[in-house]
């Protein structure tokens, strides 16, 4: 004779949950001229991605404006410190190498001398910088020269080789000639390369709003009528409002604010080492001796607010940014090297 338990009920039955996709969702608009409602209006072009693959759309989405300032040489100077002499020597090598490889081995040696000699106590080394969205890190930029003084990074160098080792990484089943000849063509009338505004921006996010933060960028140009390499330092140098940073931290508010990103192009010449060393001293520049800088820069205002709050992990990260991908070109990724 079998038996059979009785099990007691405790309540009415609970009725099947719907499947996800028939969830209603809790719409949250997002107000006009917010990052938010840029990426709605763009579905088609895929602007949510990672910034080795911004073009000049996300320039003037972002409203990033370059403004050349002229090079003065009459003050400038070669700065004092025990790396002075090697820094004489190295800028000759430079000019003297034949390939862009062995130039941007010699030019990171030199950053670091001249970057030492301006801030002995600085920290310089390479790494990685959070690039966030929504108050939330989505992306590492890989950087092989960051100086930091008092974990704030004060400026950064990258050269053209480093970016295009990055590409390679990120995509490596491409066709590298052919994407590199589609990068030229896209960026060629670009004053600042859509990559570095997106470093740049990533140093302002890191540091307070309104401090000055400088990018050297290291590019080599080869002329189709002649077999030798046109080397340029480029010195991007950026003091973000509190008010353009928070495009950022609020993605679905609107912020009349732009970017205005000051570029001097140091070409690599023979009497240049005095302006480069003196565009390093500027950049080295500690926190303290920027003061003033966050209240002038700060006087644009939220035009456009959303009432609705705002669900920050709505926007998950995105997977194609993993930087697991790109740590492979760099030994130390982390931010142990500023401690």
């Amino acid at each position: 004779m079998s038996s059979s338990r009785c099990h007691p009920q405790l309540g009415p039955p609970r009725p099947p949950r719907p499947h996800r996709s028939q969830r209603p969702l809790q719409q949250q608009p997002a107000a006009k001229g917010s990052l938010r409602s840029l990426l709605l209006q763009h579905s088609s072009k895929r602007l949510y991605v990672h910034p080795l693959k911004w073009t000049s759309l996300h320039l003037s989405l972002l409203c990033c404006i370059v403004i050349n300032d002229q090079l003065n040489t009459d003050h400038c100077c070669l700065s004092q410190g025990p790396w002075r002499k090697d820094a004489l020597e190295l800028w000759p090598r430079i000019r003297r190498s034949i390939t862009s490889s062995r130039r941007n081995d010699h030019s990171r040696t030199l950053m670091t001398y001249l970057g030492m000699n301006a801030q002995r106590d600085c920290q310089i080394c390479s790494g990685s910088l959070a690039f966030r969205y929504n108050q939330k890190p989505v992306c590492h930029l890989q950087l092989p020269l960051m100086a930091w003084y008092n974990k704030t990074c004060l400026w950064a160098y990258i050269d053209s080789n480093w970016i295009n080792d990055l590409h390679e990484e990120y995509k490596p089943r491409q066709n590298v000639f052919l994407e590199r000849a589609k990068r030229a063509v896209d960026e060629k009338d670009l004053p600042i390369s859509p990559f570095c505004m997106a470093v740049i921006l990533a140093m302002a996010q890191q540091v307070t709003p309104g401090q000055q933060v400088t990018l050297f960028l290291f590019d080599h140009e080869l002329p189709s009528d002649s077999d030798q390499i046109i080397s340029t330092f480029y010195e991007y140098t950026l003091q973000a409002s509190q008010t353009y940073l928070s495009k950022f931290d609020q993605s679905y508010d609107a912020f009349e604010s732009e970017l205005n990103i000051h570029r001097r192009v140091i070409p690599l010449k023979r009497n240049m080492l005095k302006v480069l060393s003196d565009a390093v001293q500027r950049a080295a520049t500690g926190p303290g001796d920027q003061a003033e800088t966050a209240a002038s820069t700060d006087r644009e205002a939220a035009i456009t607010n959303s009432p609705y709050p705002v669900d920050l992990a709505k926007r998950k990260p995105l997977d194609e940014l993993d930087s697991n991908i790109l740590v492979k070109r760099v030994k130390s990724s982390n931010h142990e090297g500023k401690e």
